[in-house]
């Protein structure tokens, strides 16, 4: 059996753009889902921002996208890949399947911080059959409609870390059945660390495990709580919410509270390779936070990248 070439594009880099999709609005119509503008339906411009695919050691960094109706970026058929400082801003089409998924990876080896979503469906959404490790570390949404997840056919091997969602966004690791073309089992190995919403769900699938560690959510996320549990009850059966916003049969620790270490990403880099390695790739407030004795919540964006 002759050696595989590797042909993939590597060492490449985009930074520092703004790509904004200009839409027409005399063929928009209002979205019966949404009243607010940015839920307008015109889906003949584009839909994508940018698009990594078949690359390794490659790179996105400080990229604003706004208007597209899909994504903001997109890995596929990549390994290595980072995406950080970048926010997908106010996505027009249709509010549906199909559209407005922020940041979607469907890489290996992948890691998508420092992030901003605004009025988007899937915030940070694993592909199908996507294999891990994969990392999402200290992501933020406004108006989040729908779940943060491996979306389905087994993704696994994912870390959310410190991510929040505000808005009616959930987090997800669960069998859907057969929602949408027939997703069953989302994920297997899918990590939720001091993540914060109105409701995160883990399910234990056959011959795995999903986790829900630690909650930095606010007060007012729990009093939405329970709506949100109703809608996926035909996903989740009887399992009842187990306090605080977390629901599940899979394992769950601390359902209310933040725990230490801050970040498990950051901690564990620092635990292989020094805390040099941590200051390559976080900013000062994420390195600062892993021996931080403050028990603040991180429920606001301490970057702006908004109009």
């Amino acid at each position: 059996i002759g050696k595989r070439e590797d042909h993939r594009t590597e060492q490449c880099g985009i930074e520092n753009l703004r790509i904004v999709s200009t839409f027409d609005k005399s063929k928009v119509k209002k979205d019966t889902k949404r009243s607010d503008i940015f839920s307008l339906i015109d889906l003949e411009h584009a839909r994508t921002g940018i698009e990594l695919s078949k690359t390794k050691d490659c790179w996105v960094r400080g990229v604003t996208v706004q208007y597209v109706a899909q994504t903001a970026v997109q890995v596929s058929q990549s390994i290595r890949v980072t995406v950080q400082d970048c926010a997908m801003i106010d996505p027009v089409g249709v509010t549906q399947g199909g559209t407005k998924y922020s940041f979607v990876n469907a890489g290996q080896l992948c890691l998508f911080q420092r992030l901003y979503s605004r009025n988007a469906r899937h915030d940070y959404t694993l592909a199908p059959r996507t294999g891990g490790p994969n990392v999402f570390l200290h992501c933020f949404s406004d108006g989040s409609i729908t779940a943060s997840e491996s979306h389905h056919r087994y993704g696994h091997g994912a870390l959310y870390d410190s991510c929040i969602l505000r808005g009616d966004g959930i987090f997800l690791a669960v069998n859907r059945g057969e929602s949408g073309s027939g997703h069953g089992w989302s994920s297997g190995m899918v990590i939720f660390w001091n993540c914060g919403a109105v409701l995160t769900a883990v399910m234990e699938p056959p011959t795995s495990q999903n986790f829900s560690i630690g909650w930095s959510g606010s007060p007012s996320m729990l009093e939405q709580s329970e709506r949100h549990a109703k809608k996926i009850r035909n996903w989740l059966g009887s399992v009842s919410l187990k306090g605080g916003a977390v629901l599940g049969d899979g394992h769950i620790e601390f359902p209310d509270q933040l725990v230490k270490p801050h970040s498990l990403y950051l901690q564990q880099l620092r635990d292989r390779l020094g805390v040099e390695a941590v200051k390559n790739i976080a900013v000062p407030w994420q390195w600062e936070a892993l021996d931080s004795e403050k028990s603040g919540r991180l429920n606001e964006p301490v970057f702006r990248l908004l109009p």
